[in-house]
């Protein structure tokens, strides 16, 4: 299988960077099956390499539950890279030596993603942080690996692929040509991401026509696209179709109708059906859970949406952040901003709940629409001191405020960093900028930052390029 048809696959899917992580696992843990340029050793035996792919993807979606979070020896030494290399963000060039000296323990495969997830926003260190896991001995060097993963990183942030009809067409043709169940299911998910219903269901009344019977995972697909198209009676409608056929509904099932019918304020529903669940014999999970908050909270049922947040403690199966930054959410939305900042400060101090950089970034937001910018600041200095970088979306929210607020040496400041990590900024925070600056008599500094703009679109990756420079 050629990488530029994974490639497009991936790149059609709209969920590049967990693909992207997926891809370069498989490099990690399929060596053989990629030649030094990432190509299939044997195209003739793409078939059935194709045939593993939809035995693990429909097997795995049949009892969907939350991934197990890496230990604490993982997380301990994701911590001290991910604080090390923010530290430095200003400096690249530095960072092999830097990790050298870190005398990180064991270097596992596990380590390594954990820490590019973190470094999904910024391309130069988590580039860098690979780079460097490549030269450790007795690591992933020995496995002849290490190549395939980085071929597959560098890509993730280039995203312009040019993809040729064939390499659609032989993927294609293949699942079509295998008349099974698990083929149709892959192409269901296709559209189901492209939230194309008549493709679809197009695909469904084939499968049906073929003698296929929809299974647990093609009723989930299934739903989970009319709910994303915001059909939802539709939804309910299949689900009683489901049952009729006495094929039994999963967890993921009901958490996608719940999230779902939540979201329009159909609290009354959505609340039947997590009852519904129970009675079918699940305990609730947090991903559940987490579902019949953000329907309360949609309904600004923020008492009820707290009130659940205590029976998951006595559940024993969470909060977790995404809990908290699903009530903060709706806290910010509805400008309640004591109450939001209440629950930032609860999340610091409860084990398991710990701000992610979407929790960051909700707060950041908060305090700069309010043009509290030391309140930012103070946060953004937070996130940073654990070891979490910013985005391009954050950075951009913090720049166009200091510049709305005239602070326009504060905003060059935030820019620069915002470069020296490998972010390319959007064009029209650029052009907000560089207007800032030539209106207040800098226009030395518009330039050079115009210049340093231009050097990273040709080498993104390039660190040495970004050096800063001053009037």
């Amino acid at each position: 299988m050629g990488r530029s048809l994974l490639f497009g696959v991936l790149h059609r899917s709209n969920s590049l960077p967990s693909n992207y992580a997926a891809f370069a696992s498989l490099a990690i843990a399929h060596p053989r099956n990629f030649t030094s340029n990432g190509a299939s050793q044997d195209p003739s035996t793409f078939p059935t390499s194709i045939s593993g792919a939809l035995d693990q993807f429909h097997d795995g979606r049949k009892n969907l539950t939350p991934q197990l979070p890496p230990d604490e020896t993982i997380i301990r030494n994701t911590d001290k890279v991910c604080k090390l290399l923010s530290k430095e963000s200003n400096n690249p060039n530095n960072l092999e030596r830097l990790l050298d000296e870190a005398s990180i323990q064991e270097l596992s495969p596990t380590l390594a993603l954990e820490v590019l997830k973190r470094l999904s926003n910024a391309g130069v260190l988590a580039l860098s942080f690979f780079r460097w896991a490549e030269k450790q001995k007795e690591r992933y060097a020995r496995a002849k690996r290490v190549k395939e993963a980085i071929d597959a990183f560098e890509k993730m942030g280039k995203y312009g692929f040019k993809m040729e009809s064939s390499d659609f067409n032989r993927l294609l043709d293949t699942l079509c040509k295998s008349r099974q169940i698990k083929s149709y299911t892959i192409l269901l998910e296709g559209w189901c991401q492209e939230k194309n219903l008549l493709r679809l269901n197009e695909v469904y009344m084939e499968m049906k026509d073929e003698g296929l019977d929809p299974d647990v995972v093609t009723y989930s697909i299934l739903l989970n696209a009319y709910c994303k198209v915001g059909k939802y009676s539709e939804a309910i409608n299949l689900f009683h179709d489901m049952e009729s056929k006495n094929c039994n509904p999963n967890p993921h099932i009901f958490c996608t109708l719940i999230n779902g019918l939540g979201s329009v304020k159909r609290l009354k529903e959505a609340i039947e059906f997590f009852e519904r669940s129970k009675a079918c014999g699940f305990a609730p999970e947090a991903p559940t859970y987490n579902a019949v908050i953000g329907a309360y909270c949609w309904s600004l049922k923020i008492d009820d949406a707290f009130r659940t947040v205590d029976e998951m403690r006595r559940s024993g199966v969470g909060p977790n952040s995404r809990t908290y930054d699903i009530i903060l959410h709706h806290l910010v939305k509805n400008r309640r901003t004591e109450a939001a900042y209440s629950v930032f400060q609860r999340m610091r101090s409860e084990a398991g709940c710990e701000p992610t950089l979407s929790t960051y970034e909700i707060v950041v937001r908060m305090f700069c629409n309010e043009d509290k910018l030391d309140m930012a600041v103070e946060v953004w200095n937070q996130m940073k001191g654990r070891g979490i970088l910013p985005g391009m979306h954050m950075f951009s929210k913090l720049i166009t405020t200091f510049c709305q607020n005239g602070k326009v040496d504060d905003a060059c400041k935030y820019f620069q960093e915002m470069l020296d990590v490998g972010i390319r900024p959007p064009a029209a925070l650029f052009s907000n900028l560089k207007e800032t600056l030539v209106e207040n008599g800098h226009k030395v500094t518009a330039s050079n930052l115009a210049e340093k703009m231009r050097k990273l679109r040709k080498t993104p990756l390039d660190a040495s390029l970004l050096t800063p420079t001053t009037d």
